[in-house]
């Protein structure tokens, strides 16, 4: 394949196939960017981490049971708050509430309970809980809302127990749903210590894709990331003997500036040698965690992640599974990237 073939092929990959390219491959792109990616300085002052992009479950029976049951529990909730409030009996005299929110908001929280399942983490029922409480004023009726979620708690219960499933994920939703109970009674103050749980970098990595910056589950995402394999370029800062006589990056903001450079060179590199062995790629800047994520991935918070970019098969499907709301949504619309013409950024100059 001549070079001019792989800019015509090159594409952005949105949704990807269930084929995961062999280790072996990715290992010789590596190799090639290091041993032929063009640098300014050779200085190399940024990371990149190779994630293994494929998801781990340490509990998958509870995890199945919640989201198969997702559709009846959210049913089985509103009608219970319907009856309830057709009852008159308090607290529910005189509520008033939105039925296609309410069957939203259940949802959230089932996929925030099963996530926490999935990795053994508290951390989507505390981020769902404190959603509950703004500037430490209540958002909800408290004493509504503490019903509802002990009903939900024992109907869960009573799911889990039915069709056997792990006696630890049994605890554990008693415990989210405590959590829950306790925060809206009490406010942000009642939040737990947060347990980070184990496996679960992949669905930190998409949540914090979030174009429109609302931390929403179904806000405008990047499922580029979803990738099988997946590639974090993050700053790299230098000490005095690696800078040498590059004195301008000891400035932090120059230096930022170069390694970002950088980063642009070393990943187009990398899509030119993926597409040559028969892979698709697709970028991702969209990062509103990027301190976290270094942090996960070892680094300095200051060192953050400035681009991803996942490899992988792509898929002609025209949607993509959610992993935060658990849901199948449209690949993004590519018409909010509209590319202008050509003499809008490029001019020819003579001297």
């Amino acid at each position: 394949m001549q070079w001019n073939d792989f800019i015509l092929n090159r594409k952005t990959t949105y949704s990807w196939d269930n084929r995961v390219p062999d280790k072996t491959l990715i290992d010789e792109i590596i190799k090639e960017i290091h041993n032929f990616c063009p640098s300014k300085q050779r200085k190399v002052p940024f990371y990149i981490d190779l994630i293994d992009n494929t998801e781990h479950n340490y509990r998958p029976i509870a995890y199945r049971i919640l989201l198969d049951n997702k559709t009846n529990i959210q049913n089985a909730v509103t009608e219970f708050i319907k009856e309830k409030v057709k009852q008159g009996i308090p607290p529910f005299n005189g509520y008033q509430y939105d039925e296609a929110k309410c069957v939203r908001d259940v949802g959230y929280v089932i996929s925030g309970y099963a996530n926490d399942l999935k990795y053994e983490s508290n951390k989507n029922t505390c981020y769902m809980a404190s959603s509950y409480w703004k500037n430490d004023v209540p958002q909800v009726r408290q004493s509504v809302e503490v019903v509802v979620h002990a009903y939900i708690k024992d109907l869960l219960v009573l799911l889990l127990q039915n069709n056997n499933a792990e006696s630890q994920a049994i605890t554990e939703i008693k415990d989210l749903a405590d959590t829950v109970i306790l925060v809206i009674k009490n406010g942000k103050f009642a939040l737990p210590e947060i347990i980070q749980g184990k496996g679960n970098l992949r669905y930190d990595i998409f949540h914090g894709t979030d174009r429109k910056g609302n931390g929403v589950g179904n806000d405008i995402r990047n499922p580029q990331v979803l990738a099988p394999w997946l590639l974090a370029f993050s700053v790299r800062h230098l000490d005095d003997t690696a800078i040498g006589l590059n004195d301008e990056m000891k400035d932090p903001i120059k230096a930022r500036n170069i390694s970002e450079n950088e980063i642009g060179l070393v990943s187009m590199f990398t899509v030119l040698s993926a597409l040559a062995k028969g892979l698709d790629t697709g970028f991702c800047a969209c990062i509103r965690n990027g301190s976290e994520i270094a942090q996960r991935l070892g680094h300095k918070k200051e060192e953050q992640v400035i681009l991803y970019l996942g490899i992988g098969y792509g898929s002609t499907a025209v949607s993509y599974y959610n992993p935060v709301i658990h849901e199948h949504l449209g690949i993004p619309n590519r018409d909010y990237d509209i590319k202008p013409p050509l003499d809008v950024y490029f001019k020819e100059i003579k001297t």
